[in-house]
């Protein structure tokens, strides 16, 4: 197996999402603040000589955000936001000249939307509901990068990338209530949905087993 024939491979990830501050109830235009994320897929890797590769494949995402609130004479609440969702990307890897390893990244994405739904909470005496999901059932995200690393083994291929992600036209939103049967908050809007993601690709070197015979000029002994 080699890049030019096509090989498939895995790949994991740890990514940083960005957002505001996570002060939602106290300003209208903060958004929630990035925690972490990670991914992991399956990614098909295709070279075209030494000029260009492409790469195709599935992957599934997860991030989280957070928001802070402190009401009148209490203390700091904090609650979450979850997003898990599937994506198929596409994308288009370019060489660098005299960086024999480095290639320019760059592709399209089409993303489903939140597969956890609405997340409930407890933060002191305070509950909450809160949902992170795109405006479009089926939606496309970009993302820029570059590949910073490729290296081979007998066994195997291994590439390593930073990209930077988003999801175009604030296509994010995000909505929370927060109660406690006295108080009760409420915020919502669309938010930037940025993310910086580095990303381990290994492909392994499947071994064909090869067939003899006598078509390829082996003698075989014979009992005459």
């Amino acid at each position: 197996m080699s890049p030019t024939k096509g090989m498939l491979g895995v790949n994991v990830g740890v990514l940083k999402p960005f957002g505001g501050d996570g002060q939602l109830f106290a300003s209208d235009d903060d958004t929630p603040h990035g925690d972490y994320g990670f991914s992991a897929g399956l990614d098909y890797w295709k070279k075209n000589l030494n000029s260009f590769e492409y790469h195709l494949g599935f992957k599934a995402k997860f991030v989280q955000y957070h928001f802070h609130h402190t009401p009148e004479g209490g203390t700091e609440l904090t609650g979450h936001f979850q997003m898990l969702y599937y994506s198929v990307p596409l994308s288009l890897h370019l060489s660098i000249p005299n960086y024999p390893y480095l290639q320019a990244v760059g592709g399209i994405a089409i993303t489903s939307m939140n597969v956890l739904g609405v997340k409930s909470g407890a933060t002191d005496s305070f509950t909450y509901n809160s949902t992170l999901d795109l405006k479009w059932v089926v939606a496309p995200e970009i993302f820029l990068g570059i590949n910073f690393i490729e290296e081979k083994t007998d066994f195997m291929f291994f590439k390593g990338a930073i990209v930077i992600s988003t999801f175009p036209m604030r296509n994010l939103s995000h909505r929370v209530s927060l109660g406690n049967g006295i108080q009760e908050f409420n915020a919502a809007s669309s938010m930037p949905s940025g993310k910086i993601e580095l990303v381990l690709t290994f492909y392994p070197k499947w071994k064909t087993k090869r067939s003899i015979s006598n078509d390829e000029g082996i003698n075989c002994p014979t009992s005459f």
